[in-house]
This record gives structure tokens, sequence and C-alpha cells, in this order.
């Protein structure tokens, strides 16, 4: 059960991100409500544009550390009250909202280049201008949006950075564990094309078979971008870091091959050899907690060799994983990603 509803969000962090911005908004617009809510369609404007700077604070904030996504949450606020403002003055004037709209969609695709920081305030931009050019706020109601834009920001901030904090370590660790299970996943499919029988399959089945080891590769490519963030996350050095992307890529790569060449071969003479192999495999790897793996079996023809491939490839990972626990923990505190590039 916990596999079919968390599988393809490794170390839940889609259900973090969605919990946050559930909880924000909800926040955001319980307060507006109770606020404004007894001022009717001129409340309209405020309720809208506060909601939706929660939700896009949530979504588009991208900083590491607390005290960055708090200054990129309060700077978010800049770009919502302008382009608001904008829009509320240049309404009177058709052509003229039509041409700011173009000019800050502009601007924000350029905020991209910026960082995470310039995409957040772009987008942000971008929907309070587009709030503005549908409400139409007269100037006057100004303070009411300020009031609006800090709630949403504050239930963002609190609900980010006090109830449901990124913990890119332990985020990290369920990652591995996951990995080992897509790992598991991809061998159990192979194993079954391996074991059947000498009939063909009918294209029905056959479409099938692709579909779900397509998927098991995608999964498995999820999880280790995931890891990927995570990592980045924790501000590794920039050697450690390069390290363990290259053992990702090889381990996806022999995952990919021994999917390949089993399909291709599935009635090779050396198959049971090479299922043998996959159970011992599997069951080493439903046995132990890391990644940490025997020699390599003697390759038994093609098949034997993709499967050797994919083996070392997790070896290697757990290696690389390895120092790269070794050397935060040596790492003076303060001194974490200091070679990384700027």
């Amino acid at each position: 059960m916990v596999e079919a509803v968390f599988g393809p969000d490794p170390g839940l962090l889609r259900l973090r991100t969605a919990g946050r911005t559930v909880l924000s908004a909800a926040t955001t617009l319980t307060a507006l409500l109770l606020l404004y809510g007894n001022a009717g369609t001129r409340a309209a404007a405020p309720i809208a544009l506060g909601f939706m700077v929660s939700n896009f604070a949530n979504m588009s904030v991208r900083d590491q550390k607390p005290w960055q996504q708090g200054l990129s949450l309060a700077l978010l606020a800049l770009p919502a009250l302008g382009c608001v403002a904008l829009s509320s003055f240049l309404s009177a004037w058709p052509w003229a909202a039509d041409l700011g709209f173009v000019a800050v969609i502009a601007a924000a695709t350029l905020a991209r280049m910026l960082g995470p920081r310039g995409m957040s305030m772009g987008m942000v931009a971008f929907i309070s201008y587009f709030i503005g050019v549908v409400t139409r706020p007269p100037l006057w109601e100004l303070p009411q949006m300020a009031v609006a834009v800090s709630i949403a920001i504050a239930a963002a901030g609190f609900i980010r950075i006090v109830v449901l904090p990124d913990r890119p370590r332990a985020a990290l660790r369920q990652v591995r564990v996951h990995i080992r299970r897509r790992v598991n996943r991809i061998l159990s499919e192979v194993d079954e094309v391996l074991s059947s029988d000498a009939t063909r399959p009918t294209p029905r089945q056959e479409e099938a078979r692709r579909h779900r080891m397509h998927r098991e590769i995608a999964r498995l490519n999820d999880a280790l971008l995931i890891a990927e963030d995570q990592i980045e996350e924790l501000e590794e050095t920039e050697s450690e870091e390069l390290t363990v992307r290259e053992r990702f890529f090889a381990l996806e790569l022999a995952a990919e091959r021994l999917m390949r060449l089993a399909a291709r071969h599935r009635h090779a003479p050396d198959r049971a050899i090479v299922r043998a192999q996959i159970a011992e495999l599997q069951e080493f790897l439903s046995t132990n907690r890391t990644l940490s793996m025997p020699d390599a079996a003697k390759p038994a023809g093609e098949l034997g060799t993709a499967l050797a491939e994919l083996q070392r490839a997790l070896a290697d990972l757990a290696r690389a994983w390895a120092d790269m626990d070794t050397a935060r923990a040596a790492r003076p505190p303060g001194s974490a990603g200091s070679e990384r590039r700027t």
C-alpha cells in the first residue's frame, strides 16, 4: 500500500511541497476572510492577491537555507505590490495595460537568469499583474493589498520554515532506501521476462511489459534526480557532488541496458544462471539497509555481463556515498560547501 501510494514520491518531497501550499493557502484565505469578509465585492482583489501570492511563494522559492528562504519570501512583497499598483494605474487605458502585461512577462522571464530568487520574484510579479488586470482595484485599495500580501508571506514563511521545513539529510536517507527498492523492482521485471516460456507474447502483453519497464526506469531516474537535489541542498563540495552524479548516471545506464538485453534475449541458454544471480542479488538488497555490495559474480554471457555491470554500479555508488558521508563528518562546522563553485 505504501509503495503504491508513495512510490512515485521518493523522500515524500512532493507531499511536503503540496502540504506547504495547501496549509499556507488555507491559513491565508482564512485570515483574509476573517479580516475582509464583511467588505463584500470590495474584498475580492486583496483576497485573490493574498491567496495567489501564498501559493506561488511556496511553489517558487528554492533557496537552501532557512534565512535565505525568509529573505526571498520578504522580497516577494515588492513585485507583488508594485505590479498590482501598476496594473491598477494602467487599467484606465486598455492598450497601456496590455503593453504593461507584455513588459511584466518579459521582465519575469529575464529574472530567471538571476537564479532561484529572481525566478520566484518574476512568477509573483506575473500573477500579481494578472490579478490586478482582472480585478481592477482602485489605487486607494493598495493598503488593503499590502495587508493581504503581508499575511500571505507571513503564512507561507511560517509553514515553510517552522511547520514543514526542508530536511535534506533525512530526505536523502529515504531516497537511498527508495533507490534500492527501485533496483529490486527492475530486477523483478527482468526475472519475469526471463522466466517466460517459449510461447511468443501477444502484442498486448508485449506492450504492457514495455510499459512496466519504462515506468520502472522512469521512477529510478526520478529518485536519482531527487537525490541530486538533496545533495545540492546539503552543500557538498563540487568534487563529491560530481562523483555521486557520475555514479547515478552509471547506475541508470546499467539498469536500462539490463532491461533492454533481457527483452532481446529472453530465451538465452544461460538465463537460468542469470536468474539465479538475480535472486541472490535481490536477497542481498532485501536484507541489507545499505547499497554496499559483494563482489560481482562471474558473468555468464551478455546478460550476465549486464547484471555484473549493474552490481558494480551499485557498489560504486555505495562507495561514493560512504566517501561523501565520511568527508561531511570530518568537515569542520561552517565549512560545508566551501569548495563549491559560486
